[in-house]
Order: C-alpha cells, then structure tokens, then sequence
C-alpha cells in the first residue's frame, strides 16, 4: 500500500505472548496506546487462538469497539458479537486429532462456537495455557470415550494437543502433519489444528475484505508460528522480542518483548509519524 491516510492503520494483535505480558496482565502502557490508536481512527484486531469467549472478555478490557478473529481465524466477529464468518473443521479431522491424543497419552481440547471440551487419560492434566484455568465453567473435561459424542453433537472449530513433556509433543505434531493436518504451535506446550485453509493471515485477509478497508495498512504483532501468515500478510510484520526466531526471521522488524509493552510503543511511534513507520 503506497500511502498513509492521516493516522489510520489496521492493528492485529496477537494476545499471549504479545500484547499480554508473562504476568498475565494488560500493561497500561499498551491499553492507553490502543486506545489512542482507535481515537485516531484506527481499527483493532485481536488475533488470537483463543476461544471467542476468552477473546471477548480481552476485547472488553481493551474498551474499544474492534474485531476479533478468534480460534485462529476460525470465527470472525464484530466487537459488538455479531458474527461475520465462521468454518468449523471437519469431524474427521476432530476425532482424528483425539485419537492421536489418546495414543500419545496428552490432553486434546475441542473448542466450539461456545461449549469447550478438555478430554484426557487418567490424573488431572496440568494448567499449561492461559486460557483455560481450574474451575473454569466454560471448559467441561470428559473421558476420550466420549470424543465422537461431542464432536457429532456441535461444531468443532479448533483442536488443540496440550503436552508437558516437549519432546514428545512434537513426535505428536509431526505425527498429525504426516496426516495431512494443518497444525501449528501456539505455545511451547501447545500445538493448534484448524479447519482446512484458515489462519489468522486468511481471517484477517477477509475480515479487511468484509468492513472496506483494503486500502488501509495493516500492522501486525506475534510471537509464535500461528502468527506467521498474519504477519506475512502485513504491510508491516513486527516479531516480538521473545518470538521463536522462524518468526522473527519472517517479519519486517522485531521489538521488544510482551513484557516491555512492545506493542503500545510501536503503536505510539506509528501515531507520531505514521509514514515514517510504514515505510522504515
């Protein structure tokens, strides 16, 4: 896109890992940052795997109107709810990725439009994502006996693989891959299957679609492989600090870290001079 118009930009932000600190918490310094850049006349977009529930509660915090592409692009909404696109993945592909969780004795999550689903073997898993937390009431744990119950019973928009030892989850994911799934990491303990064909690169290429905005720069932040189309796709592609260094080396410029408010100081400097920003 050869120009800027006045302060306007798109912002897609990814959320753990990026715009959330380690601590969990939004820093003010990119809360005030954000909301600034949409007083400007800018658009915000969370571009999270997370579930649309969880993404709507960071939306709120946020207090701006903005997009959401939630569960990797899956589903699309406003900042409003209303739902603009959403694909679910196929069943096969859902109780496929269960059956590799049950081999490989992990813990698999279903994610709908609502309802989540945490199956496993035996003990208790261990919290290693922050989306979900003990006693969490949008999240029900069930037996990998009732795997094809739930997934005839609602659409399935992601599956998700949640391994402690690290070694073995990528035997896991290598093992998914081979079976022709579109799998990506999201976290060191994490690994993410979509439906055919979306991401967050996709979600954000049909959402700027869908609201008229082509001719606006888009400015993209992540920091794991989930985020790589989306930043790809960006006219400007920033890779946190504490990105694994396949995104760094495929975005345009790398900041801080999630813990440094990266974010809001890039947004800040794009306020101050957004052609320079674009074009630095």
């Amino acid at each position: 896109m050869s120009s800027v118009s006045r302060n306007r930009a798109i912002f897609a932000i990814d959320l753990d890992g990026t715009l959330i600190g380690d601590d969990h918490e939004l820093s003010s310094l990119n809360l005030s940052a954000i909301r600034r850049a949409e007083h400007a006349g800018c658009t915000i977009v969370v571009a999270t795997g997370r579930s649309l529930d969880s993404a709507r509660k960071q939306l709120t915090a946020l207090g701006t109107a903005g997009y959401i592409l939630a569960l990797n692009g899956a589903i699309i909404t406003t900042g409003a709810g209303n739902i603009l696109f959403s694909q679910p993945m196929s069943p096969e592909a859902a109780l496929r990725v269960c059956r590799v969780g049950e081999q490989g004795d992990a813990t698999v999550f279903l994610t709908g439009m609502e309802a989540n689903y945490r199956f496993k073997n035996g003990a208790q898993a261990p919290n290693l994502v922050q989306e979900f937390r003990p006693g969490d009431s949008r999240l029900t744990d069930c037996g990998y006996g009732q795997a094809q119950q739930v997934v005839e019973s609602m659409d399935i928009y992601k599956a998700a693989l949640m391994e402690e030892d690290v070694s073995h989850l990528s035997v896991l994911k290598d093992e998914l891959s081979r079976d022709g799934l579109p799998v990506v990491s999201s976290d060191v303990h994490y690994v993410e299957v979509s439906p055919e064909g979306v991401s967050k690169g996709s979600g954000l290429a049909r959402l700027v679609t869908m609201i008229g905005l082509d001719n606006v720069p888009i400015i993209a932040f992540g920091d794991q492989e989930n985020d790589l189309e989306m930043l790809r796709k960006a006219d400007v592609g920033l890779a946190m600090g504490n990105a694994l260094p396949v995104v760094k080396q495929s975005a345009d410029r790398v900041i801080g870290s999630n813990n440094e408010s990266a974010v809001g100081q890039a947004i800040l400097e794009f306020l101050e001079d957004p052609a320079s920003f674009i074009q630095k």
